[in-house]
């Protein structure tokens, strides 16, 4: 059976977003101009994986990044003149069945305001696994009923995080319909714990990282994470290979400088390193003077082999959940040919892990390089003429196929071809793919 994994997310009420759905592709790109919501449909997909995590909503006002996991809090997630957040996901379970999660935050209580799970079963009927309701807003209580078969069995639970982190907890599995409801949930938490936000930020990557370190969204601990794929000999050739690819000419491999307590043997700090030579020179090139492109490529293919690793490693009866990286505007330090390069590479690599790539991006180069069968992952995202931010396929803008057929959907983009968007006909589409 093929591994679990996200296939649609609604952001309905979410910062500049108001009612769109955003379909999920092996390779989904989201594209447009500065200040059109890319990063905050980013924001929402992260939202959800801390929300599964069992993150306290009251955690998320955190003023430092890497604590609260959202920027802005959730008070700054709210859409304009609002106070609920409103998201949901579609987990396809690979055997024709389906997951659909909905819930609603509040961010005046910072309380779960309500929360759905239903079972999308195509040969039988639907099942609403479970349905919770806040009883008083600031009560810190949900009203929570579960599918035990004719009659759902009611429960309170806390409100002040997610309630699908507390089923397994509240809910025996005595019954095949609450037990049923407790490997659902189970699933759908795997599926959004296998989201990880990568944002790399190259000056956080220059100095010496402690040894054991876990990958962080900025890729602050990124010569831990290269330290660590040594021991796997497969992983660092995969590793070097890819990096070689992309930096070319001139690169002989990585290798770290060590630093160790006075008189102790344990390498307790790492910087990474890459040996160079051209002719007859050779040279070693540290953390601190690496090109900002270098550290961000290097952070991308080691979170992407460092999650694969973690998803082929896991125990016997474990999910089987896919793992999801989204990654902040990809071509960022890149030349426009490393640009689509780096694309070609990690589309490549994720298919071999089943991983799932959501990038933004607004490279032309990148684009244009995109083969038809990726056209299906392309979404555009502009403002409306109220500020929302709206989600549209590329396949359904009313000009795709003069654009696709000119290969150039990258010059389009920037010229402000794909502004505006209608739709195109199924038959139009599969004609121009074919």
């Amino acid at each position: 059976m093929n591994p679990s994994r996200i296939s649609q997310v609604r952001i309905d009420r979410f910062k500049s977003y108001k009612g769109s759905t955003l379909d999920i592709h092996p390779l989904t790109l989201i594209v447009g101009r500065n200040g059109s919501g890319k990063s905050n449909s980013l924001d929402a997909i992260a939202l959800l994986a801390l929300l599964a995590d069992g993150r306290e909503l009251r955690d998320l006002e955190r003023g430092d990044l890497e604590v609260s996991g959202l920027r802005g809090g959730l008070s700054g997630a709210v859409p304009f003149h609002g106070d609920v957040v409103a998201l949901g996901v579609d987990i396809d379970l690979g055997d024709e069945r389906a997951l659909r999660f909905d819930v609603e935050l509040d961010s005046n209580y910072f309380e779960v305001q309500s929360e759905t799970l239903t079972l999308i079963d195509p040969p039988r009927k639907n099942k609403e696994l479970y349905k919770a309701a806040r009883e008083v807003p600031g009560s810190g209580l949900m009203n929570v009923s579960v599918y035990s078969g004719a009659q759902p069995r009611q429960y309170t639970f806390l409100s002040g995080r997610l309630v699908a982190g507390q089923i397994e907890g509240k809910v025996l599995g005595d019954t095949t319909k609450r037990q049923l409801v407790i490997e659902s949930t189970n699933e759908l938490l795997a599926a959004l714990r296998g989201i990880f936000a990568l944002d790399p930020n190259p000056s956080q990557m220059r100095s010496y990282v402690r040894l054991g370190s876990l990958p962080e969204r900025s890729g602050a601990t990124l010569a831990a994470q290269l330290y660590a794929l040594q021991d796997d000999a497969g992983s660092w050739e995969r590793l070097e290979s890819l990096a070689g690819s992309l930096i070319g000419d001139g690169f002989e491999g990585l290798t770290f400088s060590e630093a160790k307590f006075p008189g102790a043997e344990a390498v307790v700090d790492v910087m990474v390193a890459m040996n160079e030579k051209f002719g007859q020179s050779s040279s070693l090139v540290t953390a601190t003077n690496m090109s900002d492109g270098t550290l961000r490529y290097l952070s991308i293919i080691a979170t992407l082999i460092t999650l694969s690793k973690s998803s082929s490693t896991r125990s016997p009866g474990v999910s089987s959940a896919g793992r999801t990286i989204l990654i902040e505007e990809i071509e960022n330090g890149l030349f426009p040919n490393q640009a689509s390069r780096i694309l070609e590479l990690l589309k490549q690599e994720a298919a071999k892990d089943g991983i799932t790539l959501i990038v933004t991006t607004h490279s032309p180069a990148m684009l244009d390089a995109l083969q038809s069968e990726d056209h299906e992952g392309v979404t555009i995202v502009e403002r409306n003429s109220s500020g929302h931010s709206v989600l549209a396929r590329l396949v359904e803008h009313d000009r795709y196929v003069e654009i696709a057929r000119s290969g150039k959907i990258g010059q389009s983009l920037s010229s402000g071809r794909l502004e505006g968007h209608g739709e195109v006909s199924a038959k139009s589409i599969r004609e121009l793919l074919r």
